[in-house]
């Protein structure tokens, strides 16, 4: 049984035993609760204790590889615009609908946590603007303000391009051994996600009884809802930016969806984007063999959607009205987080626990909406490969590489 099927049945194991707890024993909520607490405790603050570790091992090592690599120096320039312009408009798209979304059509929800004191005056834009610098990183990544470490993670990792190659690797393996070491830790508190997740599950059934299937059913019926919207506008994108043919670029796309849909992988569909790319929209071999395994590695256009609306349901749901800034930092976070997501199963999870501490929201539910995350998968593999195809079309027509813009001797046309 796959991870993912274990965290879906703790989920519903932990809403069942919830509700009868709540319906049958009342009176024994509160002390069954507080030991669900602490269980739901320990595991987030396991994957919390990784999370900025992770992170900037993952961002530093991350840009060092793609711009050390040789086959990029003539692209790279050319792919690195296309992806960070594709996510930022999927970024602007999403953030849109998902506030109108919210604003129009708002559900009645029980808060997830007890309110707490009144949230503070947003602070200007100028206080916003020049927080971005960290006057000390280490504070920065104890007080969870990840944009700011973000930048700063950033600009020690373009500063590192600077070095010579020699002095260069040794820090750079550095990182990449701690992130490997942070992603073994992760692999164990991942493993144990069930108990997690059964924990987080009850605690929240036995307090707030049926709404919290409402919560929940609403939050996917929005995430599924949003990502099949964004898959047709990327496909629109496709289509008018690109010069695809409609029909030609969705027949390239089905058989590659047909595979991930149900196996919720993109990698595993990628010899059938390979195959579609050069027999029928006629791109070299060389050109796809090049460009679509690295939209496979980095690109995840789906990522970002899934944070946006789980940021936004989750200040709902806790009656947290979020700031134009804070707006604007989630969608910095979230754009910059997207290239940064763990290659692990439900390692998108981790990545949204520095874009909530960003915004000061509660991680209590965070488990929840990664259980029920089993469902809208299906729609988000699809856009992932809508998105890695697209991300081909546009790549492959840069004008100032021709080499890599010839069609191949058979294409199809």
């Amino acid at each position: 049984m796959s991870l993912t099927v274990r965290i879906f049945v703790a989920l519903v194991f932990g809403l069942a035993c919830g509700f009868g707890l709540a319906f049958a024993r009342p009176e024994s909520v509160p002390g069954v609760t507080a030991i669900a607490d602490v269980v739901g405790t320990l595991w987030l603050n396991g994957i919390r204790m990784t999370v900025v570790p992770l992170v900037v091992a993952l961002l530093i090592s991350s840009v060092s590889s793609v711009a050390d690599a040789s086959t990029l120096q003539r692209v790279g320039g050319r792919i690195g615009r296309v992806f960070l312009l594709l996510i930022a408009g999927i970024v602007s798209f999403t953030l849109t609908l998902a506030v109108t979304v919210l604003h129009w059509w708002p559900p009645t929800l029980a808060p997830l946590r007890s309110a707490g004191p009144g949230l503070a005056a947003p602070p200007p834009f100028s206080q916003w603007l020049t927080s971005l610098i960290p006057a000390n990183p280490i504070k920065a990544a104890a007080d969870g303000s990840m944009l700011p470490l973000i930048v700063f993670t950033l600009l020690v990792a373009f500063a590192l391009l600077r070095l010579p190659a020699a002095r260069r690797e040794a820090v750079v393996q550095l990182f990449q051994s701690l992130a490997d070491v942070m992603m073994v830790i992760l692999q164990w508190v991942l493993w144990i996600s069930p108990a997690g997740v059964f924990a987080v599950s009850l605690a929240m059934a036995a307090r707030q009884g049926l709404a919290a299937l409402g919560a929940l059913a609403f939050y996917v019926a929005m995430l599924t809802g949003i990502v099949a919207v964004t898959t047709v506008a990327v496909y629109a994108v496709a289509v008018l930016g690109g010069g695809v043919p409609l029909r030609r670029f969705a027949a390239a796309l089905a058989p590659a969806q047909s595979v991930a849909g149900p196996t919720l992988s993109s990698l595993a569909a990628l010899p059938l984007m390979l195959d579609a790319a050069e027999r029928q929209l006629g791109y070299a071999r060389a050109t796809a063999g090049l460009i679509l395994p690295l939209t496979v590695s980095i690109l995840r256009p789906s990522a970002p959607v899934a944070q946006i609306v789980a940021s936004l349901f989750t200040a709902h749901w806790n009656s947290i009205v979020l700031s134009p800034a804070d707006l604007l930092t989630l969608a910095v976070v979230v754009t910059l987080m997207s290239f940064a997501t763990p290659g692990v199963p439900n390692g998108s999870f981790v990545v949204m626990i520095p874009v909530f501490q960003s915004l000061g929201l509660p991680i209590d539910g965070i488990g929840l909406l990664l259980a029920v995350d089993v469902i809208p998968d299906f729609a988000k593999t699809i856009l992932n490969v809508t998105g890695h195809m697209t991300a081909l079309i546009f790549i492959h027509h840069a004008p100032a590489h021709p080499d890599l813009t010839a069609p191949s001797a058979v294409g199809r046309g």
